[in-house]
């Protein structure tokens, strides 16, 4: 045994040191990395997840309203003359592409006087698709509506009718008139989670005036 060297006393060297820390910091990096990918991923999920939940709730409520339509003439704001009870079609990015007359608002116990129609447009409000609900059906100049978000993210939409067979682009049913109302529409969207994405709606076959 050497003098004044005891077994157990001898310490790392510099390089050892060097070494040890490097060998730290890179698993450290390799785990953030990994732990980074899997909060993204987890955002990524959670923000796809909150657009199938809008997708959802849009389809059922487009759903109801073509299941729930009724044929009765609405005026305009100053009394004009009946427009369509269904009408739709391509116009302006702000002006409704789809208006519709349905029956069945809520009015528990009878408290209110008031018709269970409802008068319905669709449109679009920058990126937003809106469900646009006007409280009364032929309103007055002060009558509100309800604009409630349906989707965001929409960068276009396009909407068709099947009459005949066919698809077209625009569709106005005079509300005196007695021809049928289309046997389905089509929506397609293009948004910023959903490239092309084609929603179809039967429409109500027994609706009444």
């Amino acid at each position: 045994m050497i003098p004044g060297k005891h077994k157990g006393t001898e310490g790392f060297t510099l390089v050892e040191l060097l070494v040890a820390l490097f060998i730290f910091a890179l698993i450290a990096s390799i785990s953030m990395s990994f732990l980074y990918q899997t909060l993204d991923s987890k955002t990524v999920l959670t923000e796809r997840f909150a657009k199938l939940q809008e997708l959802k709730l849009a389809r059922q409520l487009i759903k109801m309203d073509m299941l729930s339509l009724v044929r009765r003439p609405t005026r305009g704001t100053y009394g004009d003359a009946p427009t369509s009870s269904f009408s739709g079609g391509q116009r302006g990015r702000t002006e409704p592409f789809l208006s519709l007359v349905r029956t069945g608002s809520g009015n528990p116990g009878s408290f209110q006087q008031k018709s269970n129609l409802q008068h319905i447009q669709y449109l679009l409000s920058g990126e937003n698709l809106v469900r646009r609900v006007r409280l009364r059906l032929d309103p007055a100049s002060a009558t509100p509506v309800d604009d409630f978000i349906l989707m965001t993210g929409i960068k276009q939409l396009d909407i068709k009718f099947l009459v005949g067979g066919l698809w077209q682009s625009r569709l106005g049913l005079n509300s005196v008139a007695t021809r049928e109302l289309p046997a389905a529409i089509l929506l397609d969207i293009e948004s910023d989670t959903f490239e092309s994405l084609e929603q179809y709606f039967l429409v109500a076959k027994g609706a009444s005036s």
